[in-house]
């Protein structure tokens, strides 16, 4: 989903939903942080609170 870029450190992380709906952070290569995986165009909640993103 969306890239975290730490310019002191040149590190790239992507973070990610897991498969409870918590957010993840995966370290990535310079490479990989110039593409997007998907692009959010709508946020809902379902039950309980999770997000559904389409």
């Amino acid at each position: 989903m969306d890239v975290i870029e730490m310019d002191k450190t040149d590190e790239h992380f992507r973070l990610v939903y897991d498969t409870k709906g918590r957010y993840v952070v995966h370290r990535i290569s310079k490479e990989e942080a110039a593409y997007k995986l998907c692009k959010v165009k709508k946020v809902q909640f379902g039950k309980g609170g999770y997000p559904l993103l389409n």
